[in-house]
């Protein structure tokens, strides 16, 4: 089995059986980082890579998320004894897979499936097209299909025509967060928000938001893993 399809069965057994993304963000957020870095310092052939020193950058990066999940237990009480378990294993999965990468190819592959999962499983995905129409049907931001709870979110731009089921191939993309997520939608595409995604939202691009809700005291955290997700060349962060 290639290293995207593993990943890709630790990004989905994260999600098995849970209404939460918080262990998928923090996965993926895990694979993103340590495949990113990978490539950065990759020969064009990464046998000669030494594991022992990733294998060690990779076990810090996972005990901060295990802390991470720490904080989740003590917010969600036992639900959230599933989540901690769950990333123990996801975990140790992509620390053993990525090291044993062989080649650029493979870690590319491995971004574009965690970054895919997240995408797929967020909360409320929508266009800015669809948002425009349902906000002007109700009257009011946050009564349409972003609700006005607490969360982050991406606001991703495809090219006019892209209405595959790749969420990955984005133009650009944006990471946010509000205590009232439609709101907050709302301000980054406005005029005083993020001038990159006003500008796409302004001359009518192909732009699409996906939101992440969750509890107040989550929402920094989910943000950072978000971030560390879609970290890259085409972030309008």
């Amino acid at each position: 089995m290639s290293i995207p399809l593993k990943i890709a069965k630790l990004l989905k057994f994260a999600m098995k059986g849970s209404k939460d993304v918080e262990v998928l963000i923090e996965a993926a957020a895990l694979v993103v980082a340590t495949a990113s870095k990978l490539i950065k310092e990759a020969k064009p052939i990464l046998d000669s890579i030494d594991t022992d020193a990733v294998a060690e950058k990779l076990k810090i990066a996972g005990r901060a998320a295990a802390e991470s999940a720490d904080k989740a237990k003590a917010a969600a009480g036992e639900a959230s004894d599933e989540a901690l378990s769950k990333l123990a294993v996801v975990r140790d999965g992509v620390v053993e897979d990525l090291a044993s990468a062989k080649d650029e190819k493979e870690l590319k592959k491995a971004i574009k499936q965690a970054r895919q999962s997240v995408l797929e499983n967020a909360t409320t995905k929508i266009t800015v097209a669809e948002l425009r129409k349902a906000n002007e049907k109700s009257g009011e931001a946050g009564i349409g299909p972003i609700s006005d709870m607490p969360g982050c979110f991406v606001i991703a731009t495809y090219k006019k025509m892209d209405f595959d089921k790749d969420l990955t191939d984005y133009t650009g993309i944006f990471v946010g967060r509000a205590e009232n997520a439609a709101e907050g939608v709302e301000a980054a595409m406005s005029k005083k928000g993020n001038p990159d995604v006003y500008a796409d939202v302004k001359f009518k691009q192909n732009v699409h938001v996906y939101v992440y809700n969750c509890l107040p005291d989550r929402m920094d955290e989910r943000y950072e893993g978000l971030l560390q997700t879609f970290a890259g060349d085409e972030s309008y962060n």
